[in-house]
């Protein structure tokens, strides 16, 4: 069965390189601890992780070992100043935007999965 955790892992795996995660203040508050030697900008609205290829796989292992996809309470991620994907109250709800890339082959992985993403 496909979860939350998976998308989250799907999305980092899939969004281009140099991509922004931005993760909510109002989200865990070990976030900055766990992401702490990725984190690139913090500010009272959140935290912003660049996705770098030399990042990727340790930023995905923390996702995994910390269960982060439902402590995140709000998150989007952009790549040339455009919201690719977005997600609201613990990933209850994702958008996936067209500009994000597999977009169509992730929809189809989690169409007939209780996880919620269009």
């Amino acid at each position: 069965m496909l979860t939350e955790k998976d998308l989250l892992l799907d999305i980092i795996q899939n969004t281009p390189v140099s991509s922004v995660w931005n993760i909510s203040s109002d989200s865990w508050e070990r976030i900055p601890e766990v992401f702490a030697e990725f984190i690139s900008f913090n500010d009272v609205y959140g935290w912003d992780i660049i996705i770098k290829s030399d990042n990727r796989k340790r930023v995905t292992e923390i996702i995994d070992k910390e269960e982060i996809y439902n402590k995140i309470v709000h998150q989007y991620i952009r790549f040339n100043e455009s919201i690719i994907f977005k997600s609201y109250d613990n990933m209850l709800f994702t958008i996936l935007e067209d500009s994000f890339p597999l977009k169509v082959e992730l929809l189809n992985k989690y169409k007939d999965s209780d996880v919620c993403v269009e």
